[in-house]
C-alpha cells in the first residue's frame, strides 16, 4: 500500500531483475520521485539474470500513478507505483498540509461553488478552521473554466489561490499565501482535483511554494482536502 502523506515502511519494496555481467558489489538508488526513493546494495556472487529487492523510503506527497526511474550499470528502466489518496481525518470535509516540520489540519466549514460578483469564472471555494485551536483558517479557491466542477490540475499562477491566516488579528494576518492577484512575483502551488458528480465529493492534493508573513518563499507539502459540495 502506498498512501499520500503516509511514510513508507519495510513492506514497501519493489523487485527488479538485473542482468549481471560482472560479479561484485553494487549500489542502486533511484532519484526521489513524489517524495519516495528506492534503494538496494549488496554483492553479486555470479553473473546472469538475478533479482534485486529495492526498499522504499520517504513519504509520497501526491496521489496517482508515479513512474520511478532506475539507472544502474549504464542502463535504465522504470517501474510504476500507484499512490492512493489517504484519509484526512474522520470528518467528511477536511484539510491538512505541512510546512517544514509543522503539520496543520482541520475541518472545512464553508464550501461553495458559485460565480462571485464581478468574476468571469465559477469558483470552488473551501474555508476551514484549524482543528485543535480554531485560531487559524485556510482558504482554498479554484476557478473553473466552465460552469461545473471539473477534475484537473490547477495552479496558483492562474486559476487558484491558497491562504492560511491568523484569525485572532483584525484584519486577519497572513501566515502563508499564494495568490496571483496579490503576491508578486507569483509563487506556484499545484492543485490536483478529483470530483465525483454523483457523490458531490471534491477531493485532491496541493503542494508547492507560498509566501510567509515576511515575504519569504516557503514550501507547502502533503496538502490535501476532501469536501462535500452542497
Amino acid at each position: 500500500a502506498y498512501t499520500a502523506g503516509t511514510a513508507l515502511n519495510s513492506g514497501n519494496r519493489v523487485t527488479i531483475e538485473v542482468n549481471v555481467t560482472t560479479a561484485g558489489t553494487y549500489v542502486i538508488t533511484t532519484p526521489q520521485t513524489n517524495g519516495m526513493t528506492f534503494l538496494a546494495n549488496g554483492a553479486f556472487a555470479s553473473t546472469g539474470v538475478q533479482s534485486v529487492i529495492l526498499q522504499g523510503v520517504g513519504t509520497p506527497t501526491a496521489a496517482g500513478a508515479t513512474a520511478v526511474p532506475v539507472s544502474a550499470g549504464g542502463t535504465s528502466c522504470a517501474f510504476t507505483v500507484n499512490v492512493v489518496q489517504g484519509n484526512i481525518n474522520q470528518a467528511d470535509s477536511a484539510w491538512q498540509f505541512t510546512q517544514g516540520t509543522k503539520v496543520f489540519h482541520g475541518t472545512l466549514d464553508s464550501i461553495a461553488f458559485s460565480k462571485p460578483t464581478g468574476s468571469p469564472f465559477f469558483v470552488l471555494q473551501l474555508i476551514g478552521f484549524s482543528y485543535d485551536t480554531g485560531d487559524s483558517a485556510i482558504v482554498l479557491a479554484i476557478a473553473m473554466p466552465g460552469t461545473t466542477i471539473q477534475s484537473g490540475t490547477y495552479n496558483t499562477s492562474t486559476l487558484a489561490g491558497f491562504a492560511f491566516q491568523d484569525i485572532t488579528t483584525n484584519p486577519n494576518q497572513i501566515i502563508y499565501e499564494a495568490n496571483p492577484l496579490i503576491i508578486t512575483p507569483v509563487v506556484n502551488i499545484d492543485f490536483v482535483l478529483n470530483y465525483d458528480a454523483t457523490t458531490k465529493i471534491a477531493q485532491g492534493t496541493f503542494t508547492g511554494t507560498a509566501k510567509n508573513a515576511a515575504g519569504a518563499s516557503v514550501p507547502i507539502t502533503v496538502g490535501k482536502f476532501k469536501a462535500v459540495v452542497p
